[in-house]
């Protein structure tokens, strides 16, 4: 009996802990997530793990049984609005969690008089909420409501609280100056009220050092980590996790400024603590041999980054589980390094099993399935399946603007895959409209010296090249290499690169697709993607079954189509040696006339024309039976958007039919004997035998 009454006893102060816990949880989730230099599906962990010491409870206890509680306490009659909005918070229920909250600061403002620290706390809880369901919008609202009632003077801390979490959603939206400008204020109000030394501060100055990364400012960044470090070990110690997130983002920093051998020694040494520390089957540690094997994935070392990859995958599904957020995530960066390797093929079928279970467990509208999606786009594109990658990046850009907003960086990064798509197929109108729109917008938001600014020029340089349109490339290349050399220095890669390719521009002889860089998003906080650039053919001739060149002396000029691309690879186009008369036009275009057999003289026998577009497609042309059956002469016209035939028969006169090269409908047609100079424009420069 008196065991019965103990265990009961226990069981009732534990449950008193874990809703004691659930209460704590979203103030001390922002806390946690105020130190992270990255959004880290592992904060919840870190929370429970803080827990577990602050309640004196098992953690993994408190892993099990808190979201039980919590999903108890959302529906618990007795409970007030803002405990079961924090129930529902805990329960991941979000959309439940922020109109609790909204009751409970409605209901705070009714009590005379008003409680306005009670009214801030629940407008912060629904602005976390919103955030949590990707509403970044609704969620400043919240948080700027809450601003209202706080005041910089009187009463700094909560004012800096609200701040903070402000900052973080702007970070989120890739506000990333606005984000900095409003974590320096804070970071000066922490260090006044609270001491420089204060751990708040240091979170703070930790979430600006990554405010200026994300900005590109990435000397800026160095240096803040830097010193931010040599704090924290005097503080809290070496072997501290907000020290040991500062090396992480040190590291980032150091990445991005070429310095990769450096990063990566900063991630080996995380990587050596935290197994000393917490252990090999802990998050962070796992989290820690990720960020190695992305850092080698930066150096071009794909076989050990590939092999990284797939000795860490197994042991996140055994501790983490197979549909935890952090394994989805270390598959999308196995795959990349696919990618990089050019196995396309494996590539674009890990993505695709990848986008299925990421859409079933975070939903079709989470971030990381899209950055996955708009990965897939940029793997059949390097399938040159152009048609399948831009239908990708549409339906990828339709959902980040709707819930990312049209100004976020992903959408960028999304709507210049889709230009280099556009512009692989030859749609170079709507191609060249995205990447003017997407700069401009980058420009104005981002700035001229930010990375992602001159990823786009430089991208877009490359684009405008393929059109032959120099002068233009030129300056947009000179911009993306003029801005890189300003922030990054002479010896920093980019800025190698992107001088590179204004000298290329200026010898454009000498211009190659050199830049073999894979445009897809990596689990690190992704740099901004480029496409490769467009291998345009540049000749098309005859060759016979074994490659070479057809003898122009002899009389039959049949054989099979060999196309050469700028990029300097070729391909063989028709098998059976019944082509004819290849032509090329200025777009790239390449067609020629294929016949079915050879007529009693040797003539080619029911002639069709074959036009091969941008992306790999072919069209096909047939006069007969309209026209005659053979075809004498063909050609592009109206820069390209039309073609015409003149075909006749064995005895009969001409004719000449022109098609639309988009629809294959023909929009014009003349038969029988015309003089050439009665001749409609549309046929010109065909000539016709005079009866």
């Amino acid at each position: 009996m008196i065991a019965t009454q103990h265990a009961v006893s226990t069981m009732t102060d534990e449950m008193a802990k874990l809703r004691q816990g659930i209460m704590q949880f979203t103030q001390l989730e922002a806390k946690v997530r105020e130190s992270q230099t990255q959004e880290s599906s592992t904060v919840r962990e870190q929370v429970y793990e803080q827990l577990s010491k602050g309640l004196n409870l098992d953690v993994a206890f408190v892993r099990q049984k808190l979201p039980q509680v919590a999903e108890e306490l959302k529906h618990s009659p007795t409970a007030t609005a803002y405990e079961r909005a924090s129930g529902a918070y805990v329960a991941n229920d979000y959309v439940e969690a922020e109109r609790l909250a909204l009751t409970a600061a409605a209901q705070a403002r009714k009590v005379a008089p008003a409680q306005s620290a009670d009214v801030v706390r629940a407008l912060k809880l629904a602005g976390l909420a919103a955030q949590k369901r990707i509403a970044y919008t609704t969620a400043i609202e919240h948080f700027r409501e809450a601003e209202e009632l706080t005041d910089r003077e009187r009463d700094p801390a909560p004012w800096a609280e609200i701040q903070h979490v402000i900052a973080d959603v702007l970070l989120d939206q890739g506000h990333y100056r606005d984000a900095a400008m409003i974590l320096q204020a804070v970071v000066q109000t922490r260090s006044s009220v609270l001491a420089p030394e204060h751990p708040d501060t240091l979170r703070s100055r930790s979430r600006l050092a990554y405010a200026l990364w994300r900005q590109g400012r990435y000397n800026e960044s160095e240096a803040a980590f830097r010193q931010l470090i040599g704090v924290e070990e005097t503080v809290l110690g070496p072997e501290h996790p907000d020290t040991l997130l500062s090396h992480n983002g040190l590291a980032g920093a150091l990445d991005d400024e070429g310095k990769h051998a450096e990063a990566e020694a900063e991630h080996r040494r995380v990587l050596e603590v935290r197994n000393k520390v917490l252990g090999p089957e802990h998050p962070d540690t796992l989290r820690s041999r990720n960020n190695l094997a992305l850092a080698l994935n930066r150096q071009q070392k794909y076989a050990e980054a590939e092999k990284e990859f797939r000795e860490l995958i197994p042991e996140e599904e055994k501790f983490l589980g197979p549909e935890h957020p952090e394994t989805l995530r270390s598959r999308g960066n196995l795959i990349v390094t696919l990618g990089n390797q050019d196995k396309d093929t494996e590539a674009e079928h890990g993505f695709r099993e990848l986008i299925g279970a990421e859409e079933r467990i975070l939903g079709p509208e989470h971030p990381d399935p899209l950055r996955d999606r708009n990965n897939l786009g940029y793997a059949l594109g390097k399938q040159r399946r152009f048609s399948e990658a831009e239908t990708q990046f549409r339906e990828v850009i339709r959902i980040e603007e709707k819930v990312l907003g049209s100004e976020h960086p992903a959408t960028f990064r999304s709507r210049m895959g889709l230009a280099g798509v556009l512009s692989q197929q030859g749609k170079y109108d709507e191609a060249d409209a995205q990447c003017r729109d997407v700069i401009a917008l980058q420009e104005e938001l981002l700035g001229s010296d930010h990375p992602g600014t001159m990823y786009s020029c430089y991208k877009f340089a490359y684009q405008l090249a393929g059109q032959d349109k120099m002068k233009e490339a030129i300056q947009f290349a000179l911009r993306a290499a003029t801005a890189a050399r300003n922030v990054f220095g002479e010896d920093h890669p980019d800025t190698r690169k992107y001088a590179q390719l204004v000298q290329q521009l200026q010898t454009p002889d000498k211009l190659r697709s050199q830049d073999k860089t894979y445009a897809m998003e990596i689990g690190r906080e992704p740099a901004d993607a480029l496409t490769p650039p467009a291998a345009k053919p540049t000749s098309a001739v005859l060759v016979d079954n074994s490659g070479q060149p057809v003898d122009k002396n002899k009389e039959a000029l049949n054989g099979n189509v060999k196309v050469v691309f700028s990029d300097g690879h070729s391909e063989i186009l028709g098998t059976d040696g019944k082509c004819l008369d290849p032509h090329m036009s200025q777009k790239g275009y390449v067609g020629w006339t294929h016949y079915t057999h050879l007529g009693p003289r040797g003539a080619a026998m029911n002639e069709r024309l074959v036009i091969r577009l941008l992306d790999g497609t072919t069209k096909e042309f047939r006069p007969n039976p309209n026209g005659g059956q053979f075809i004498e002469e063909w050609g592009f016209v109206d820069r390209d958007s039309g073609i015409v035939i003149k075909s006749r028969g064995f005895h009969g006169p001409a004719s000449f039919i022109r098609y639309d090269l988009a629809s294959g409908r023909a929009t014009a047609r003349q038969d029988g004997y015309v003089e050439y100079e009665k001749m409609p424009k549309w046929a010109q420069p065909y000539s016709d035998d005079k009866p």
